[in-house]
């Protein structure tokens, strides 16, 4: 097996490149970025080993010593170790004033993952935004984060932080044409409600991703799963609004046949009303149908019955009539009505009563009135003629002789 080479050269070339520069200055993270994307992430580079050793050299220069942490860190972070990336920071804690260790933190705190970290780093990032506004690195991190909290529901959707995160992502992309950098842009377009170009910059990242670099597929893949992801949710929010407008209509629809059967009631009681109108119209007709009925038959037995009886008994029938006929006009009133009104049938139904059992108690007897004495001639007497005429009585005036027949006429 051939030996691996030594790094000591590659990385003192690194650490001449980067020396002398502004470590809170994009050059440098970029200089540190280029040279990591060339190295392997499967954790077999042996400058690893040589880069701690640096680390752990009190003696050595600070910039040297930041270097090799730096360089590590972003090794770390590019392969996804974020326990190697984790311990690193822990043993450098005495350069938490450093603006690149505190950008290590914010994707240290990302890799770990969970909702509390990551209203960490979104924290973290929007304070070193502040810091340094013109920092490309810095305000990629920001819009990242920004995106991702608001992806996986940690913070609301908020339009004003939205607008923000992609103003910050267009600023990055405005400073440098990098892949990363319009991806971010595009995660956030989608969440701004313009998925067209957030496709658009999502095509531009794959197309500037390095095609050299050991985890160029890897980007791909995971430029495509993101995709994929903004997608599925630009279509589940397309038919949450159609659902949305859906369950509108349908509330609409249904406020609307509410009315409808509303107006169906109020009609149906309308008819209900209208039918018992027309019933009791149709019952008051026939009470008195039958009413004028009995009495029409009333008179005609009466004027029939008291051509045979004296003046007394023909009232007595006749009020007996009558109170048959109010008994039966009550309670036909009682039958057609259902019921018994007592301000009325059973008044009708009372006094018929008592004019069938007065009619019905009086005595029949009753003594005939006595005749006129004057104007009155007494019959006459019975010739007695044994009787002799009375003294003071004229006497009777003989009667006048007979006319004489004339002769009969000679045959």
């Amino acid at each position: 097996m051939a030996a691996l080479p030594d790094p000591a050269p590659e990385i003192e070339r690194f650490l001449a490149a980067v020396s002398g520069l502004d470590r809170r200055r994009r050059e440098y993270e970029l200089q540190v970025t280029e040279h990591v994307e060339e190295l392997p992430l499967d954790g077999t580079w042996p400058g690893e080993e040589a880069l701690r050793r640096i680390l752990g050299d009190q003696s050595a220069d600070a910039d040297r010593r930041f270097a090799a942490f730096f360089l590590l860190g972003t090794l770390y972070r590019r392969s996804t170790r974020a326990r190697d990336l984790q311990e690193l920071l822990a043993g450098q804690a005495q350069l938490g004033r450093e603006l690149l260790y505190r950008h290590l933190e914010v994707l240290e705190l990302n890799l770990l993952g969970g909702r509390e970290r990551c209203l960490q780093a979104l924290e973290l990032a929007r304070q070193l935004r502040a810091e340094s506004p013109d920092h490309a690195g810095i305000c990629h991190s920001y819009a990242e984060n920004v995106a991702n909290c608001v992806l996986h529901e940690y913070v609301e959707p908020d339009a004003t932080r939205l607008q923000d995160a992609l103003a910050a992502a267009e600023t990055a992309v405005q400073a440098e044409k990098r892949a990363k950098f319009y991806r971010t842009q595009g995660w956030l377009q989608f969440l701004t409600g313009t998925p067209e170009a957030g496709r658009a910059s999502f095509g531009q990242a794959m197309e500037l991703e390095n095609r050299r670099a050991k985890d160029y597929v890897l980007r791909l893949l995971d430029h495509r799963r993101l995709l994929d992801t903004l997608e599925a949710n630009e279509r589940l929010r397309a038919l949450r609004e159609n659902e949305a407008s859906l369950e509108a209509r349908l509330a609409s629809l249904l406020g609307s046949v509410g009315g409808q059967q509303a107006k169906v009631t109020a009609l149906t009681d309308s008819i209900g009303e209208l039918q018992k109108t027309v019933e009791g119209v149709r019952d008051r007709n026939l009470e008195f149908m039958g009413f004028f009925a009995a009495l029409l038959a009333l008179i005609l037995g009466t004027l029939s019955e008291v051509k045979n009886h004296d003046l007394f008994e023909g009232t007595l029938l006749t009020v007996a009539l009558g109170g048959v006929l109010l008994l039966a006009f009550g309670g036909l009133g009682a039958l057609l009505r259902d019921g018994w009104r007592w301000s009325r049938n059973g008044a009708l139904v009372l006094l018929g009563a008592v004019m069938v059992l007065t009619a019905l108690l009086l005595p029949k007897g009753c003594p005939q009135p006595a005749a006129q004495s004057s104007g009155a001639a007494a019959p006459p007497e019975a010739a007695d003629p044994t009787a002799s005429p009375s003294p003071s009585a004229p006497a009777a005036r003989p009667a006048p002789p007979a006319a004489a027949r004339p002769p009969a006429a000679n045959q």
